[in-house]
């Protein structure tokens, strides 16, 4: 009799233990199961680890939402890879100066020795901003020019009186402006014909030993186009 009453609390409680531990596992497990269904359209069937893999058969399987972001992300990235290898760039020194308005060391781009024909671009947009007709050397280390090819570049007076050069599109910063450029003795006359009118004015037009202006660019700003 004593046994008897000792024994039933405790089958009870082993009892109650396992039962416990059972639909704990199964609450786990269905927890698990749960997540590993996510993104699964209702119409699909979810097959428990184990389960015969043909209650698969023909259902439609869906990227959950993370998945879906990180398709959207990459995708993304590539029209914006896409896009700056026509306009735009990655390079750095590039971003420095255009964004920042950095100055590069002086000698250290390649412009300073090209001497094909072609056009000079604004490197973050692409505007045609300088044309090989305009350039010379002027001693100073960076790519200079005495005249623009269309307009398309704009002037800052900066605080310390100098004139910023930026792009007329989109604003990245050029350069600078000086009035010691070359004399207009030194340029072809038809080359002196058609500069644009926004140019800077210096000098005067009638006076062959007056001189023109010397657009001082970071060649990090540029990029060139040889004229074919």
């Amino acid at each position: 009799m004593r046994f008897t009453k000792v024994a039933i609390p405790v089958a009870s409680f082993v009892v109650f233990v396992a039962t416990s531990y059972v639909e704990g596992a199964f609450v786990s497990g269905a927890q698990h199961h749960s997540a590993a269904c996510r993104g699964i359209s209702l119409a699909d069937k979810c097959v428990v680890p184990g389960e015969h893999s043909s209650m698969v058969k023909g259902s439609t399987l869906q990227l959950s939402n993370d998945e879906n972001s990180e398709q959207a992300k990459m995708s993304s990235v590539e029209d914006t890879k896409s896009k700056v290898s026509q306009f735009g760039t990655w390079n750095p020194l590039r971003l420095a100066v255009l964004k920042l308005g950095f100055t590069e060391l002086r000698f250290t781009s390649p412009l300073n020795y090209e001497k094909r024909s072609g056009s000079y671009n604004c490197a973050n947009c692409g505007t045609v901003l300088f044309d090989s007709v305009g350039k010379y050397n002027s001693g100073t280390g960076w790519p200079s020019f005495w005249r623009t090819a269309e307009g398309n570049v704009s002037l800052v007076r900066e605080w310390d009186g100098r004139m910023e050069c930026t792009c007329e599109n989109c604003g990245g910063h050029l350069g600078h402006v000086f009035p010691d450029g070359p004399r207009r003795s030194e340029v072809s006359a038809l080359d002196l014909e058609p500069i644009p009118e926004s140019d800077v004015k210096v000098g005067s037009a009638e006076n062959s030993s007056s001189r023109l202006p010397r657009y001082c660019m970071n060649g990090a700003s540029l990029r060139f186009e040889p004229r074919e």
